[in-house]
């Protein structure tokens, strides 16, 4: 006997929890989140000209019409597709656990850890997807000098879109190659602690924010041997991000939820017992839709270590 999926707030609130917390991935900081009501719409793609493009005057008569901003939109729309997974707690695995919620604990970790990963990988195949170039020389050689490709990135940025980046992305293999830099090295030498942290990095780089992705994926076909890697390679980000629930604020990418089957955090769980396997079953979900939503307000430095 199956029994019907019923929504489970107190494993969604665990699940939101993991999301939330997880540690070098960061697809929730290239691509924010914003919450629609709508499963499918059209919306704001950031043009240039919004910025850029200002009106001729702004004085205005007595009696007369003021200026009014009317913002390009793109005949793009977004659709949030279902994604979901789950994970069934066998009541022979529940008894050797101690407590017996712990057990619900680790499937909802288990269902956290590959939403994440699908996550991460859609954002990256999208965001790979604008221009960029090589650094000048890699960045684990001390004869380059990653300040003079980051500004250079930077600029691209400001040139394009008229914006100022406010994050860069490392993936992790990157962050420890930045930390024996020499140049990065003699910058720090006379801080406090003399410590290479994201934060001493973002102020060096002159960024808001320095995320560091340390997510890591099979590369490997189905069935074949485990081919693990990093699941950003070696390409560095620098970008704007806004995760403002504003869809005209200028955002380099976002990632659409759909809260109207979900709840507020565009995630959920549901739960159903599933007797033929003598299982409880956790099934966690989410309606979602990735978009390049202002593609001059990113840059990509490729392979920036060899």
């Amino acid at each position: 006997m199956t029994s019907a999926a019923t929504a489970n707030p107190v494993l969604t609130a665990l699940l939101v929890g993991f999301v939330h917390d997880a540690k070098y991935f960061v697809a929730g900081k290239i691509a924010p989140f914003f919450m629609s009501g709508l499963q499918s719409a059209a919306y704001y793609k950031w043009a240039r000209e919004n910025a850029l493009n200002v009106p001729k005057t702004i004085r205005r008569a007595p009696r007369t019409e003021y200026s009014r901003g009317l913002p390009m939109i793109s005949d793009d729309n977004f659709y949030c597709q279902e994604y979901g997974h789950e994970e069934p707690v066998d009541d022979g695995e529940r008894k050797k656990y101690a407590a017996y919620f712990d057990a619900d604990r680790a499937a909802i970790r288990r269902i956290a850890d590959v939403l994440l990963v699908k996550r991460e990988q859609a954002v990256r195949d999208l965001a790979a997807t604008v221009t960029g170039n090589a650094p000048t020389v890699h960045w684990d050689d001390p004869a380059s000098n990653p300040f003079e490709d980051v500004e250079a990135a930077r600029a691209a940025v400001h040139n394009q879109s008229g914006l100022e980046a406010n994050l860069m992305m490392l993936p992790r293999s990157v962050f420890i190659a930045l930390s024996y830099h020499p140049l990065v090295l003699d910058r720090i030498k006379y801080t406090q602690k003399g410590v290479i942290t994201e934060d001493l990095l973002a102020s060096l780089f002159k960024v808001e924010e320095v995320v560091v992705a340390g997510g890591i994926e099979n590369k490997a076909p189905e069935g074949l041997a485990l081919n693990p890697d990093q699941i950003w390679g070696k390409d560095v980000y620098v970008a704007v991000s806004d995760g403002s629930q504003d869809l005209q604020a200028p955002s380099f990418m976002r990632t659409f939820a759909w809260t109207g089957e979900t709840g507020p955090d565009g995630m959920q769980v549901k739960t159903y017992r599933e007797d033929k396997i003598n299982s409880d079953v956790h099934r966690g979900n989410a309606y979602l839709d990735y978009k390049l939503v202002a593609p001059y307000a990113g840059y990509k430095i490729t392979g920036a270590i060899s």
